[in-house]
This record gives structure tokens, sequence and C-alpha cells, in this order.
């Protein structure tokens, strides 16, 4: 008879608390696929929840269908062995229907949801997914006819913009963060709509404040360094009536270049160090001056073209849901955004799902973690934040030291949010299943030891590196 896991009283209550939220912390090899499962098999078995009330979610669809077989044969055996008839009956009914279950990734909950209610998400009822190479080759596409009109066109800041040295794949980071963040959009930083005379008076100030530096540090006037300042100030005048992108090219390869092999340390300090630290500083703050200004231009243009590709990117939007097309991003977004703004819509899903199981947390984005906490906990706040999470059918399973996606918008500082909110709720379990199934004992205390060195955990920076455990 094999000895039970030291770690059994933690995997017993993760499989069977349905008093209020879960979140296990469990790391690789410890058995988190033999939780879910565990975990499914109690709720229809001893807590009388149908399989259409559940909502399994992993990450990949390999994962989904591991899952799913993994579901089907654990209730087969359950199903032979299962005394009492009324939870036999339970068990067969799921084993019946495990193909209509609700195990999928995020992206299919998310599909499925928009596909439900399409009339209320404003869609077409036919809606379905895109993958990532169709999605590519149709955006790109679009892109180029867009990228065609809008250089023809009588707006000038796309000319502009590439003229003054920015290239093609600068303008399709701003395209693509446009598409990946559609719930920040109109978030993204908007121009000033300053002049360009009101952009030189800003950049005579930030000179002003070099020059003042000079003239209150160096103690002669005839130094060579100091007497640049007269000629950077010449310069700097001549820039007067330039358009943004005729500014920032100056800025970028200045007419006038600092010399930065003249002047004497004697003369911008009571001692030679002193006046050497000046020196270099009075240097460094001309290259300075002349990064900020032409940053400030920069970010003018830059902002300036925002609204242009905020409507390629609207425009491309309509024209895939007119397809009845949808990428992952927006199955998420408009999935979030729906449950978000609908109360009704909400409270039907909530009405039909009572259990929320979720693989991988750690590696879960904003917009997935609004999704199922907005569906999962109780009452009408638009934060999720703010719903009620005392008595929800919440099972979260995830590895802060696994989560390595920020990539893709994983946020261990949702993560360690998640598990403060999980802690303070009365019924709520914050459980850690450590024993490993995948290594021997002497492999993985070596590793722990070593690691556990290496992945130090920053208290006063929790959300940069996660606790070993």
């Amino acid at each position: 008879m094999s000895a039970q896991p030291r770690d059994q009283a933690q995997r017993v209550e993760a499989a069977t608390w349905t008093r209020g939220p879960v979140l296990v912390e469990a790391g690789a090899g410890t058995g988190k696929t033999t939780l879910l499962v565990e975990r499914i098999l109690h709720l229809i078995r001893a807590d009388g929840a149908r399989l259409d009330e559940i909502a399994a979610i992993t990450f990949t669809r390999k994962a989904t269908a591991e899952l799913k077989e993994r579901v089907r044969r654990r209730i087969r055996e359950a199903a032979l062995e299962e005394q009492d008839a009324q939870a036999r009956a339970r068990l067969q009914d799921a084993l019946e229907n495990l193909e209509s279950a609700r195990i999928s990734t995020i992206h299919g909950f998310a599909l499925n949801i928009l596909q439900e209610f399409s009339v209320e998400a404003g869609f077409r009822p036919v809606l379905g997914d895109v993958d990532e190479i169709e999605y590519a080759a149709r955006r790109d596409a679009a892109w180029r006819d867009w990228l065609a009109g809008a250089l023809g066109g009588e707006d000038a800041r796309l000319r502009d913009f590439l003229e003054i040295g920015f290239s093609a794949t600068d303008l399709e980071k701003i395209r693509d963060a446009m598409l990946d963040l559609p719930e920040l959009r109109e978030n993204f930083p908007r121009a000033r709509g300053a002049s360009p005379g009101e952009i030189h008076v800003e950049i005579e100030e930030a000179f002003g404040a070099w020059a003042d530096f000079g003239e209150s540090h160096c103690s002669d006037q005839a130094d060579k360094a100091f007497q640049e300042i007269d000629e950077a100030r010449g310069w700097l005048e001549g820039l007067s009536g330039l358009s943004q992108t005729e500014l920032l090219r100056e800025l970028w390869s200045p007419g006038f270049k600092l010399n930065k092999r003249v002047g004497s340390a004697a003369n911008w300090g009571d001692s030679k160090e002193e006046g050497g630290e000046n020196l270099k500083h009075f240097r460094g703050e001309y290259d300075r001056f002349l990064q900020e200004s032409a940053a400030l231009i920069a970010h003018e243009m830059l902002t300036g073209l925002v609204p242009l590709v905020r409507g390629f990117a609207e425009s491309f939007e309509g024209e895939m849901r007119e397809a009845g097309l949808l990428s992952y991003q927006d199955m998420l977004f408009l999935a979030a955004k729906l449950v978000r703004e609908n109360a009704s819509v909400r409270g039907r899903i909530h009405e039909d799902i009572k259990h929320f199981l979720v693989d991988e947390f750690q590696d879960t984005d904003p917009l997935q973690v609004e999704l199922i906490f907005l569906l999962a906990g109780e009452g009408d706040a638009a934060d999720w934040r703010e719903v009620l999470l005392d008595d929800a059918g919440l099972f979260l399973v995830g590895d802060p030291k696994q989560s390595i996606y920020r990539f893709r918008r994983a946020d261990i500082a949702i993560y360690h949010e998640v598990r403060e909110k999980m802690k303070a709720l009365p019924n709520g379990r914050v459980l850690h299943i450590q024993e490993n199934f995948r290594s021997t004992p002497g492999v993985v205390d070596f590793v722990n030891e070593a690691f556990s060195r290496v992945i130090a955990h920053d208290s006063e920076n929790p959300d940069v590196q996660p606790e070993y455990v």
C-alpha cells in the first residue's frame, strides 16, 4: 500500500471545500490536473452539481483535451464503484454528456458566451474564431490598403512620421498596441495640440536652464566650454519658425554639437575635482537638453498618429465582426464588456454556471480575471474587485513562480491581489500543494535548496518576484 503524500490534508480540502472560493498554489509535478479532476468528481458525486453547471478553464487546447479525457476516465471509474443510486445516476448522466461539458480554454469560453448571447452583443448569430495565421494575413492585407490611402491623403502626419526617420515597423507597433489592447484604446496618450512655436518656447526654456548652470558655475567667461553657450544659442534661435518635423530633424541631428574636449576644470569649481564634476555635468546636461527636446516633439508626433491608427483598428475589427470572425483578444474584450455592461446576461450565466475552475491562474491576464470574477461573484458591481466572493464557487490553481507570460499580459500583481482577497474572506481558502510526483526526493530537495537562494522574495516589491514555494 503506497503512502499518502505529506500534503494529503490540503489535497482533500482542495477537492472538497465548497463553502467559499479556493486558491491552490501548486508547483510543477504536484498533480494539478488530478486536483481539477477530483474537484469536478466531488462536485458531481457529493455536491449534487450537474456537469453543465461546471466551467473548467485551461490554458491550451492540448490541456483541455487532456483534462476532458481524464475527467471521462475518472467519472467512469467512480460510476462503477458508487453505491449511492442518486450519485451514480449523476455520474452516469455526466458521462453521457461529457462532450458538451464546459471544459475549454479561456478564449473558447469567451467565444461561447458571445455565440450564446450574440444578439445582446450586437453580432450576427454565426460567430467564430480565426487562427493566428489567418488573422495576421487579413490584418496585413487591410493594413496595406489603409496605409496606401493614408499616405496619399491630405493629412501629412503619417508622411511626416516616416520621413523624419521612423520606420514602418515603428508604425506597426502602434497598430498592434491598438489591436491587442482594445480596452485601453481610448486611454492612449493624446497630443497636446501645441503649435511648433509653442514647442519652440518650451525648448528655449529647457535651453535656458542649461545655460544658467554654465553661467552660475563657470568663473571665467573666456573659458572655451562656456563660450559654446552663445554658439548653441545662435543655433537654437535659427530653429524658430520651423515645422514640428523640421524641428525634430534638427534636434536629432543638431547643426551645433558641443565640443567636449574644450574647457578647463579650474574655471568650473573651487577645486580641480569639483570643477571636473561641474564641467562633466555641464556637457551631460546639454545632451539631455537635446534628448528631452526631441522627445517633446516626438511625443506630439506619435500621439498625433493615435487617432489615425485607432481608426484603422476600429475599421478592421468592424470588417472582421461583419465576417463573423474574432481574434483571441477580441473574444476576451467583448465577452468581458458584455458581462460588465449587461446585468441580464451576467445574471443568466451566473444562474447557469455555479462553479468556475481555472488552471494556470498565474498566467491569467486582466481581461480574463475580470470575466471570471464578474461571473463567479455576486452583485452587479462593474469592477471585478468589488463583486462579492464570500460563497462563490471559484476554484483557482496556479504557481506564481511559473508566471512567465508577461508578454501575453499575465500580471503577477493581479495574482497577488487575488490571493490576498482570498485570504481575507472568512470562507476563502489559500492552500499549498508541494508533494512532487515527477522527480525523486533527492532531486527535488537539491533543486529547492539551490533555487530558493536564487529566487528570493522581495517583501518590499512582492509584485516583482513571488515567494519560492
